[in-house]
């Protein structure tokens, strides 16, 4: 299952002051997106694996003890594979997904999620392997302060967590280019990935036309062809609102309501090696997108509407 959940269990007002759940429309209240694993870590000597993405991190998520620009960065873990550091070969720098799926959108300080098992985290920033797509001299680290996705230049200094897939092959979904993997296994022509998974439905589109909605077969996520139901940019209120009026609309109370999308539901469609919009020619085709402000401690985001349909994405 790919893991779509975020662990935010409040909702808020526009001023993020606490507010009850009922009726907000809020993450906290939808919980989309799969369960998190009552155990979500299974803890080894030097190592912890993610039970939800089958990654293993290092226990210490300071090993490098100080910061590395982007190129020590891939140079470190390099070394720790030649040298087959807690018994394993095939250690690498995380991509911006992989890194992303560890985030807590529930705590600050650091942005990890409860009882997690790693030692004295840093509260700062770390990189991934991925580099810019816009601008090429720039590269996408994440703040473990706050869970925040950023880019910065490639001679910048930031802290280094080493990632492994503890058994057999990287899903699809974490893959860099997944887009493409899901159609067929490739290999980075940079060097920055190993062989892509086989994992997941690999024959014809990804992305589905459905009237319309956009059906996702990777996520099994449906989204509205319109992504602008708004009429341009608007709060984070007013998209809540909007979406509310949206499914007051339904021509049957049957159908599944449409909601907005959960942080990771809209990464889930983002595409790293693209950019202005970050979106595979597949769907950007199809449908577009815009951004809107967002209180800090909330985890849902407009750009687009989203609604699960699991079922439908089974049998796609």
């Amino acid at each position: 299952m790919i893991p779509l959940a975020t662990d935010q269990k409040n909702c808020y007002d526009a001023a993020g002051q606490i507010v009850p759940c009922e009726g907000t429309g809020q993450d906290g209240e939808q919980n989309a997106g799969g369960c998190i694993p009552q155990e979500p870590f299974s803890v080894n000597e030097k190592t912890s694996v993610d039970q939800a993405t089958g990654l293993e991190w290092t226990l210490d998520d300071s090993i490098t003890e100080f910061p590395l620009d982007w190129n020590e960065a891939f140079e470190f873990v390099r070394d720790m594979s030649k040298k087959k550091t807690f018994g394993h070969a095939d250690w690498r720098l995380p991509n911006r997904r992989e890194l992303f799926s560890l985030v807590s959108h529930a705590a600050i300080n650091p942005a990890l999620p409860e009882n997690h098992p790693f030692i004295a985290p840093f509260s700062g920033y770390y990189w991934t392997s991925d580099p810019c797509a816009r601008l090429s001299n720039q590269a996408w680290y994440i703040h473990l302060g706050g869970a925040r996705v950023q880019r910065g230049m490639k001679h910048g200094s930031y802290m280094v967590w080493p990632v492994r897939t503890a058994k057999g092959k990287r899903d699809v979904f974490f893959s860099n280019g997944h887009m493409k993997a899901f159609y067929k296994n490739r290999k980075k022509a940079s060097g920055r990935e190993e062989s892509l998974s086989e994992k997941g439905p690999q024959p014809g589109s990804r992305f589905v036309d459905q009237c319309e909605a956009v059906l996702d077969r990777m996520t099994g996520l449906q989204w509205k062809r319109n992504s602008d139901l708004a009429n341009g940019q608007v709060d984070w209120s007013k998209a809540l609102r909007v979406i509310a009026e949206l499914n007051k609309k339904a021509s049957t109370s049957v159908e599944k309501p449409w909601r907005l999308a959960n942080v990771r539901e809209l990464e889930s469609i983002c595409d790293i090696d693209r950019h202005t919009p970050a979106l595979e020619k597949a769907i950007s085709s199809k449908m577009y997108a815009r951004s809107t402000d967002l209180p800090p401690q909330a985890s849902t985001t407009l750009a687009t509407l989203g609604r699960c349909i699991c079922k439908m994405a089974r049998s796609a």
